[in-house]
Order: structure tokens, then C-alpha cells, then sequence
């Protein structure tokens, strides 16, 4: 039988190069491995890096041809009080010597001897007779091989290998220096492996990569002598196979080093297996790993022809490394898609970030059936657990830093990379969840009543929205406004966006105002009218769609106009808890005109923790009117100037949700002659269906101004045009309040309002994924029931 490899899975990019290859024949993976329920750590090279995230996602792609979320982490120790910005390409791009280096006519002894002398201006000192011996030693491995009289003869610098003279030269033999006699350097260093594994989520396969290797060793044996700030249970911190890669821990000069430190030279006692992986041309046997460690098994990885043999890249894509992640990984593991605690886009963040820093996030309690109610007492129940678990992993110190908020079915809190990681831990034990990221949301802003025929319904079949109530999620509403007094539209304000305590009131009892403006405006195309407005002395009336309809404003966007999931998600829950508790519908549709950028890598298009929190609201029996986006007009900086193109695909989250309807923008006026606006987002949504599902006016619509004159009387001080799909959304949310409050036998089955809906809009000729069925018409939905 023919010996097969290969590897399950595509790349991300197809670079041209060599994709990384597992053995599946070799007697290395031979044994098949249990499921592997831990992680992946990476330590990198000494030297300047890309940030965090690169790094990791340049070991992923040389490994696996794909990037692997949060089931491998970099533990990222760059100095960067010699290094105080990370490099913008991956450091084996930017890792070759300039031409000085190459065409320099300096021996590399004597090269040798001046770098020592800058970095030790004392040469008797240790550290001076630590580098000498170092930088011999690399420098008789990295020449060709030589026998007989050839070997006593000194090699001329154009047999030597120009990248390896600089890397010794400006990274290794500096960073050694700083490392081993600066306290300050080496704590830092340690403590970036450290703070990875203490918080428990092995076993763990470590890479480690040259100088990174010596730091990896010394950082596992400080865990076990308690040479370390960081508490942790050994139980769960193993290191089920640790992997130098090129390491340098072999060189004599180095582990007499490391003996003065630790007595011994033994394994560290967190690792079950060691395995060192080294170049063909190693040099001397005495100076290998294996020669001064007890390591389980050495592995040679050959040098292929024009590559550089010291890169990353090259351990990673070679057999050698290859064989040891199938075996100890498994298959199942290396998959591009799998099984994760953290989602990629808030592990991405969270490599990037200070050590320390919190982040937006939220915890989801696994296990919850969509398809019923749960109890009181089996949501409480999880609350209960997870909050608990939240409070002492944060401590009692961080407890208000964290900012943890309980909701329905979700926890906001601000965590730690750490804290993070030791919450997905426990549940990989316990099942209990998932960590999201507490995703930005904003107003759907670019930079009317005639044409969606709202009139002529409210003349001719009183469709005003009477008894009908609408949740509008967004800035706030400027209550003192006058368009809002004439019906008595709004009903109260909730700010979502303070952080309370369980059970503390969020209503909004003060006179505050919308401050950004956004809110008041989407409110006002819904509902609210005044009559005796004027332009240039001659009246001019504004009517929102519905003018009678009711509001109950939820600010979930802070006055610069962004928010969070969290604050939607507990607006959500306090619209479906009103709505159970008044034992029928007091809240009969939703407009939420914000929206956020989607990434279908992370979850399921319109499956995002917003998504599902409104198709439970929807099954509910509320209408839930969604913006798509403006997202529609792509701009390319060119040499020539600026080129502008539309752009499908475009659909914001959470309009991409199914049940619910998204609105795209239209000209105001003239639909049939305009068409959809250019900046209004196109679909299809990115798993393939059909959205926007109709458009509405939303360029230069006139609507309330906030923080206007309440005495004045002149549109231009009491009204303002803005564009954007944030205004075409509440002309649907309008049209639907006015239609229920004339079709009530209607309310409480959304399905059917969005059937009516679209089968009697006006079709304006465009594209589906453009104009989705076309423009809403409330006269021919009045005029077919």
C-alpha cells in the first residue's frame, strides 16, 4: 500500500508555498491519539515581532494552512524596552540582514569580538565570557563541515551564512545579555509564559523557538519552585509534550548558566515529554539538547534549498514538526473548524492587549433550548452558577472594574485576557457556556410619509397607530420635543447603557435629552407630529408614519452613538419581560436602526448573540424592523485618486438575521427613477440568502431635531434631513404600527405581518439583493386584508 499524507482542510491564503504536511504514515503518528481537550502555545524567537495576533497567526497558517482561533495561543514575551514598537511584517520577512551585513569584509570572529566588547565594555566579566563562548560556539555550527587540516584552518567570512552573523549579532547575543543579567528583562520575559499557562487550561503542546526555548525552560521551572507571582493547579497546567525548535539550551556556555541557577539540569517537572527538533548541520553532538537535557526524543529536520533553515516557517512546514502536532493533536484538533470557549475576533483582541487590560465580553449560558421557554428556576439556576464562578475569578478587588452584569441569558462583564481564559477552562470542564465578544454597535448614518403611502392609508382608513406600542433601541428620545406632545407619544426611557447591579432600576427618570440626536430622529419618523410648523412663513405639517403610535425608548447607544451588545441584549430582556408580565402584548414591535460589521468565521450568519436574542423576541410574537446598513459603497485609495464600487455581500449584523426585516435605503421622491441608495448595503447575507427584504426612503429625510427650542415653530430649527438606512427602517416600523392598528387580529404573529408586507410592496425593478421585494405600500396591505 502506497504511504499517504496529507492534510484535512484549506489555507486561508494560497501563498504559492509548500502547505505544512502531517504523516499520517510515519510510526510517530502511528498510535492515534485520544481527543485532545487542551491547547497550543507558541514562544517565539528573540527579536523584534509583529504584534501578538500576527505572530500567532503566522504559526497557524505555517502549521495548519488556516488560523486556529483560541485553541492555540502565543505566549509573546518581545522586549520591548529594546524593541519599543512591533514590526509591521512577520518577523521572518523582515528578519534578513541589510547589504551592509552581506558584503561587509569583517571576519565574524572579529565581528564577534566587537559585539561582545559594545554590549561588555569589561571583557572579564561573566556576561562578556558567557557571550564569547556563546557566539563561537554558533559560529563553528553555522560554517560548512571540515575534516583534517581543513578543520584547524580559520573559514573565510563569505563561507559563513550573512543571515545567521546578524541574527547573532543584533538579536540573540543582545537579548541574551539583557536576559540573563538584567532582573527586570528576565521577569518579564518568564512571566509572559507564565501568566499563560498558570491559568489552567492545559494539557498544553508548547512550541518553542531558539532563544524562546531557553526562556520557556526557565519560565516552567520557576511555576514548580515558586519562583512566581502566579498561583496555579498543577493538575492543570501540564505540558503534555514540550517542543524546542533550533534551540540554543544545548551550547555548554548555556547550561552551565542554567546549573548555576537551578543546580541541575533536569526536566522541568510540568513536562511529560520533550522532544527537540534541530537543523541537519547542528554541529558538535555535545552541543545538542539531548546531549545536556533529558529529552524524550530528538528529531533532525533537513534544509531544503533556499530556505532560510532558522525561520519559523521552516520547523513549522517540515515533517519533522509535522509528525509530532498530528500525533500529540490528533486530526480532529487541527480542522479549520472546531469546537472553541472564546471566539476568534475577542481571543484576536485579547493577544494584542496589555497584560491586564479588561475587555467587552459576553458570557452565554450553554445548554438553553431555543425552541422552548426555560423555567424561572432552570435560568436562575445557571445565572447563579456562572455569576458565581465570574466573582471569584475577578476577585473582590476587580469587582468593580469588571462591571458584571447579569441578563436573561447572557453575563456582561469586562475581563482580562486571563480572566478570559480561566473562565473558558472551567467551562471545558462544565459545559456551562460560550465567551463572545460584547460586540460595537452603531447608528446607521450616511455622513418620505407620500411615497411609502402612509398618507393617503391614515386619511382613508385611519391608520394612525392608535393603541399600538413601539420599542425604538438607539440614542434616546429629547422627550421636552414638541413633536412628540401632540399625541403624547412617548411612554418612558430605560438607559441601557449604565452599568446597575441586579435588580437596580435602569429607567431614565431625568430630564437628560438625546444628546447625539439619532434616536429622536428615528423616533420621530415613526411616530409624533406637529401641525403648525412653518418653511419661509408658509405652514408646513411633519407627521411620523404612525402618529399615535406609542414609544418606549431604550438607549443603547452612548452619546457618541455607539453601543455594545450587552446593552441591546438588556433592552431585549426587559421588552420580553413587560410583554409576560402584561399577559399579552404591550410592546408590538422593535426598530433597531444600528448594525455592526460581521465576521462569519466567528458565528453563524445571523446566529450572533444579538440574532438569537431577537428571533426569541420575534417568536415571542414582536415585530422586529432591522436597518441593513450603509456598507453598500466600497472606496479603494488608487495611484489616480479614489475609486468608489459597490459592494454586495454587505449586509450588517444583526440584519441578517431570517425571521426579521431589513430595510435598505431608497430615494425619497423619486424611487422608480433613483432606485436603492448608493450607500444602502446589498446582499445576499454571507451564508446565501436573499436580504434586504425591501427598502424604504432614507436620503435627506426630515425628521426631529433634538435639543431644539420647544417655542419655536420653524422647521428648519425643529427638524433636520439625515441619510442613511437608519431612517428608511423606521418608515417600515411606521407603515406596520399603522397597518396593526387597523388589522389587530394581526398582532402577535410577525410571520404573517411580514408575508403582508412584502406582497404588497411595489416593485421597482432592480435587483433582489438590491431592492429585496421593493418599496412597502400601506394602502394595497389595508386594501388585500
Amino acid at each position: 500500500m502506497n504511504e499517504i499524507k496529507g492534510f484535512v482542510g484549506t489555507s486561508d491564503e494560497d501563498d504559492g508555498s509548500e502547505p505544512p504536511r502531517f504523516d499520517s504514515g510515519s510510526s510517530a503518528s502511528s498510535e492515534r491519539p485520544a481527543r485532545f481537550n487542551g491547547h497550543l502555545l507558541y514562544v517565539h524567537e528573540c527579536g523584534n515581532q509583529p504584534k501578538a495576533s500576527v505572530e500567532k497567526g503566522d504559526w497557524d497558517r505555517y502549521l495548519f494552512g488556516h488560523e486556529m482561533g483560541d485553541r492555540s495561543r502565543m505566549a509573546y514575551w518581545v522586549n520591548r524596552y529594546r524593541y519599543p514598537y512591533p514590526i509591521v511584517q512577520s518577523a521572518d520577512a523582515g528578519g534578513s540582514p541589510p547589504s551592509s551585513e552581506t558584503t561587509s569584509l569583517q571576519h565574524p570572529a572579529d565581528a564577534l569580538e566587537e559585539t561582545v566588547s559594545r554590549l561588555c565594555p569589561d571583557g572579564r566579566t561573566r556576561a562578556a565570557k558567557l557571550l564569547k563562548r556563546v557566539g563561537a560556539a554558533i559560529l563553528e555550527a553555522c560554517g560548512p563541515p571540515r575534516r583534517g587540516k581543513e578543520a584547524e584552518s580559520r573559514l573565510e567570512a563569505r563561507e559563513y551564512d550573512p543571515r545567521v552573523i546578524y541574527w547573532l549579532r543584533q538579536k540573540f547575543l543582545p537579548e541574551l545579555h539583557d536576559y540573563f543579567f538584567d532582573e527586570e528583562t528576565r521577569r518579564t520575559a518568564e512571566a509572559a509564559i507564565q501568566e499563560r499557562v498558570a491559568v489552567g487550561a492545559g494539557p498544553y503542546v508548547m512550541l518553542a523557538q531558539g532563544m524562546g526555548s531557553i526562556v520557556a525552560y526557565n519560565a516552567l521551572r520557576a511555576l514548580m519552585e515558586a519562583e512566581t507571582e502566579f498561583s496555579f493547579d498543577p493538575d492543570r497546567c501540564r505540558v503534555q509534550v514540550l517542543v524546542t525548535l533550533g534551540s540554543p539550551l544545548g551550547l555548554p556556555a548555556i547550561v552551565k548558566e542554567l546549573e548555576r541557577r537551578w543546580g541541575d539540569s533536569r526536566k522541568p517537572d510540568l513536562v511529560d515529554e520533550w522532544i527537540d527538533v534541530r537543523n541537519s548541520h547542528v554541529g558538535r553532538v555535545e552541543e545538542t539538547v539531548g546531549h545536556a537535557y533529558p529529552v524524550t526524543r530528538e528529531a533532525e529536520k533537513p534544509i531544503r534549498a533556499g530556505e532560510d533553515p532558522h525561520s519559523i516557517e521552516s520547523y513549522l512546514r517540515s515533517d519533522a514538526v509535522g509528525a509530532i502536532v498530528e500525533r500529540h493533536l490528533g486530526m480532529e484538533f487541527c480542522q479549520p473548524v472546531a469546537d472553541f470557549r472564546i471566539a476568534k475576533d475577542i481571543a484576536q483582541l485579547a493577544e494584542d492587549a496589555e497584560v491586564g487590560s479588561r475587555h467587552e465580553v459576553l458570557v452565554e449560558f450553554a445548554d438553553l433550548d431555543e425552541e422552548r421557554a426555560e423555567s424561572d428556576q432552570e435560568l436562575a439556576g445557571k445565572k447563579q452558577q456562572l455569576e458565581a464562578k465570574l466573582y471569584e475569578i475577578v476577585g473582590e478587588e476587580h469587582r468593580r472594574q469588571a462591571e458584571i452584569a447579569v441578563h436573561r441569558r447572557f453575563v456582561s462583564a469586562l475581563l482580562t485576557r486571563a480572566e478570559m481564559e480561566r473562565l473558558a477552562a472551567y467551562f471545558k470542564g462544565s459545559n456551562l457556556g460560550w465567551i463572545w465578544r460584547d460586540a460595537p454597535k452603531k447608528t446607521l448614518l450616511h455622513a418620505s410619509v407620500k411615497t411609502v403611502q402612509a398618507l393617503p392609508a391614515r386619511l382613508g382608513y385611519g391608520a394612525t397607530g392608535r393603541e399600538i406600542a413601539w420599542a425604538v433601541l438607539d440614542t434616546g428620545v429629547d422627550r421636552n420635543h414638541p413633536h412628540f406632545q401632540t399625541y403624547d407619544n412617548l411612554v418612558d426611557q430605560w438607559d441601557c447603557t449604565r452599568n446597575v447591579s441586579a435588580g437596580e432600576e435602569f429607567r431614565d427618570r431625568s430630564d437628560r435629552w438625546d444628546v447625539h440626536g439619532h434616536g429622536t430622529h428615528v423616533a420621530a419618523t415613526i411616530a409624533g407630529g406637529l401641525e403648525d410648523v412653518q418653511r419661509q412663513g408658509k405652514p408646513f405639517p411633519i407627521y411620523g408614519m404612525a402618529p399615535e403610535t406609542k414609544i418606549y425608548s431604550y438607549k443603547v447607544l452612548a452619546d457618541n452613538g455607539n453601543g455594545r451588545d450587552s446593552y441591546i441584549i438588556r433592552a431585549l430582556d426587559d421588552i420580553a419581560t413587560k410583554n409576560e408580565r402584561h399577559g399579552e402584548l404591550l410592546i408590538h414591535g422593535v426598530n433597531l436602526s444600528l448594525g455592526g460589521s460581521f465576521d462569519p468565521s466567528v458565528y453563524g450568519c445571523g446566529h450572533s448573540p444579538i440574532c438569537r436574542e431577537l428571533r426569541r423576541l420575534w417568536r415571542q410574537g414582536v415585530v422586529v424592523c432591522l436597518a441593513a446598513g450603509n456598507e453598500g459603497l466600497l472606496k479603494l485609495d488608487a495611484p489616480g485618486g479614489q475609486i468608489k464600487l459597490n459592494r454586495d455581500l454587505s449586509i450588517a449584523d444583526p440584519a441578517n438575521l431570517d425571521v426579521a426585516i431589513a430595510v435598505g435605503s431608497s430615494h425619497k421622491a423619486n424611487p422608480h427613477t433613483y432606485g436603492v441608495s448608493h450607500f444602502s448595503s446589498r446582499g445576499p447575507t454571507a451564508d446565501g440568502r436573499a436580504k434586504p427584504d425591501l427598502v424604504a426612503p432614507g436620503e435627506r429625510i426630515l425628521s426631529a431635531r433634538t435639543m431644539a427650542n420647544p417655542a419655536s415653530r420653524d422647521v428648519e430649527e425643529l427638524y433636520v434631513e439625515l441619510s442613511g438606512t437608519s431612517m428608511a427602517c423606521p418608515h417600515v416600523s411606521g407603515v406596520l404600527a399603522a397597518f396593526l392598528s387597523q388589522r389587530r387580529e394581526f398582532i402577535g404573529y410577525p410571520e404573517r405581518v411580514k408575508k403582508i408586507l412584502l406582497d404588497n410592496c411595489t416593485d421597482l425593478q432592480r435587483d433582489v439583493y438590491f431592492q429585496g421585494r421593493g418599496m412597502p405600500n400601506l394602502v394595497n396591505m389595508l386594501l388585500h386584508t
